[in-house]
């Protein structure tokens, strides 16, 4: 969030950032002398908004934790329903409720809204049966194919890297999306939970980095 806030305010000087960030109280707040400077030094492009369970007496921060009543009593307060984007980064169960206030509550567009998640791999899960074979993955590129081979229990994205095919990605644990594929043809399984909204799984797309192939596959780099 930090990243984002500061490369669009310095990149953009149309647009307007707010952040609404929730710790335990002052002396846990991440990047708190550098959040204020960027404060200081974009004016009304930058508003910052503190809530906090454990505020000073004096605070003027939020009060609370940010489940969906506080969340959606302080995005309401800031007027941010028009913002043409949201962005979410934390604790899985506070990224249900930010995501409830904001679309049951405030009524803005789910497809606006973006998640960043973390979880361990051992909390995951595969959506179907894992594949025992190797299988033939055709990986659209650039305007060229690359036929390659994914060994069992190797994911499209190893398959592809391991094949010297440039594909893009950063994570590598399915929670940024940077290694989104069209799926066009075949079947694969997913870990769950990752990053792809409902509306990116409804148009096709998958994660190169968390899919394996049960089947003959082709998948397109967008």
């Amino acid at each position: 969030m930090m990243s984002i806030a500061a490369s669009v305010l310095a990149g953009e000087p149309g647009s307007r950032v707010t952040l609404v960030y929730g710790n335990r109280s002052e002396d846990d707040v991440v990047f708190r002398q550098a959040l204020t400077t960027l404060a200081a030094t974009h004016g009304d492009r930058f508003v910052l908004r503190h809530v906090l369970e454990e505020p000073r007496a004096k605070s003027r921060a939020g009060r609370g934790r940010l489940e969906r009543a506080v969340a959606e009593q302080e995005l309401r307060a800031l007027d941010v329903t028009k913002a043409d984007a949201f962005f979410l980064c934390g604790p899985e169960p506070m990224m249900v409720d930010v995501r409830a206030a904001l679309v049951e509550g405030l009524g803005v567009a789910a497809a606006k809204i973006h998640e960043e998640r973390f979880s361990s791999p051992a909390q995951r899960s595969a959506t179907g049966k894992l594949p025992t074979r190797a299988q033939p993955i055709s990986i659209r590129i650039a305007g060229r194919t690359h036929e390659v081979t994914a060994r069992p229990g190797e994911t499209l994205l190893e398959a592809g890297l391991g094949a010297g095919v440039n594909m893009p990605y950063s994570c590598g644990l399915g929670g940024c999306g940077a290694c989104k594929l069209k799926l066009v043809a075949g079947e694969v399984v997913e870990d769950e939970p990752n990053c792809l909204t409902a509306a990116e799984r409804a148009q096709g797309f998958v994660l190169g980095c968390v899919s394996r192939a049960t089947n003959s596959t082709t998948v397109e780099v967008p």
